[in-house]
């Protein structure tokens, strides 16, 4: 175990450490690109290793240099080349820390710093003098926290923006009271829109009795009372929409944010530290119907909300908008729009006068109303949850 905590404290490990650090916290920031995208790559794969065998080497396995070296090499080929991988690679860094591993083929060209690391754990598990022997290992074991840190906060999580909208159903805050359908944003601003096109705010009660979502966004979507009317997210543009109105059958391009504003977008989002493009490109696609057509809703990553009006006009809202330009929430908020409950009447006893009138003394039975002559009915709706309608007399 000791030649692992040396093989960290080797000087080939130490100028990757270094190297890796520097990039991810200097050189991405100051010259983001390829580059330095793959620099930090390279640099991994040379730090990596030596923590992996100094976990192989606690566990008593045998050969545990080129198990280390092996491993690092196809788990690095499996998340980098194909997509499964890298989700799994995602998580399992995300564990540590929020992280989002690329799929990207191109990273390969990284593999070959592997024969660094191999030959640093090859000089490190050599016979040295005591002393030099004793120095090696204190500088491994120094360095030890700092190279587990490095590699854990390589990984970079990238803004995604808005990635959901959801059609929900129900009784929602400051509407009729009846059942509606609404399309409710997620992951940024949370807003409904209903099937005019209205966005608001969505109230805090709502946002707390919203069904869970089931994750499942979808880049098509059509109308439910003309299914022959779709939307889709656009072939080969990035923040754009097609339309069909033959169910599918041919798709022409209906909306796309220009360029400029796409250019815009990239310089203000600017996912500088992974030193790539943030994405910007449509993730999810609703269609409402309402008696004046449908309102389509597409969630389009850094972007922001692309919405159709039931007129069939477009546009876009950035995504530190959508909250400003929605109406407020309702208000009052179900919570203190419950009313009080007249108490109802108290018995009382009373008896018969000389006059067959009632007193204070006599027969029991229901008092009656101490209020005015002409009382009024109202009935009260609270939510849901709060129980039945309730109706209340009470005077003008």
């Amino acid at each position: 175990m000791a030649w692992a905590v040396r093989w960290v404290g080797a000087p080939t490990t130490l100028v990757a450490l270094v190297v890796l650090v520097l990039n991810d916290r200097v050189l991405k920031d100051a010259w983001p690109g390829l580059l330095t995208g793959k620099l930090s790559d390279v640099a991994g794969l040379v730090v990596a290793p030596p923590l992996l065998a100094l976990a192989m080497a606690a566990a008593r396995l045998p050969h545990a240099r080129a198990w280390a070296v092996g491993s690092t090499g196809v788990l690095f080929a499996v998340a980098k080349a194909t997509l499964v991988g890298s989700e799994v690679a995602s998580q399992a860094w995300s564990l540590a820390l929020p992280s989002l591993v690329r799929h990207d083929v191109t990273d390969l060209v990284a593999l070959p710093a592997l024969l660094l690391a191999w030959r640093a754990g090859g000089r490190a598990s050599r016979p040295f003098p005591a002393g030099r022997r004793r120095s090696s290992l204190a500088v491994g074991a120094l360095v030890l926290p700092g190279a587990v840190l490095a590699t854990t906060a390589t990984s970079c999580s990238p803004a995604d923006g808005l990635r959901e909208v959801t059609v929900y159903e129900g009784v929602f805050t400051g509407g009729d009271g009846g059942i509606e359908r609404r399309i409710v944003t997620s992951d940024w601003s949370a807003v409904t829109i209903d099937d005019t096109g209205r966005l608001q705010q969505l109230s805090g009660l709502d946002e707390e009795r919203l069904a869970e979502d089931s994750d499942v966004v979808t880049t098509e979507a059509c109308s439910t009372s003309d299914p022959r009317r779709c939307w889709r997210r656009a072939q080969g543009a990035p923040a754009a929409v097609e339309t069909s109105s033959d169910g599918g059958a041919t798709w022409q391009l209906e909306f796309a944010v220009d360029r400029r504003e796409l250019a815009a977008v990239r310089e203000e989002v600017g996912d500088r530290r992974c030193g790539s493009e943030p994405p910007l490109g449509v993730s999810d696609i609703v269609v409402l119907d309402g008696p004046q057509g449908q309102v389509v809703a597409a969630a389009s990553s850094n972007s922001g909300l692309l919405l159709r009006s039931t007129t069939g006009q477009w546009r876009r809202v950035p995504l530190g908008a959508i909250g400003r330009s929605a109406d407020p929430p309702p208000t009052p908020d179900p919570q203190v729009q419950l009313f009080p409950v007249d108490r109802a009447p108290t018995p009382t006893t009373t008896t018969p006068g000389p006059t067959g009138s009632t007193g204070p003394r006599g027969t029991s039975g229901p008092a009656p109303s101490p209020t005015c002559a002409s009382p009024g009915t109202r009935t009260y709706t609270p939510d849901p949850r709060n129980g039945p309608p309730v109706v209340v007399t009470r005077c003008p």
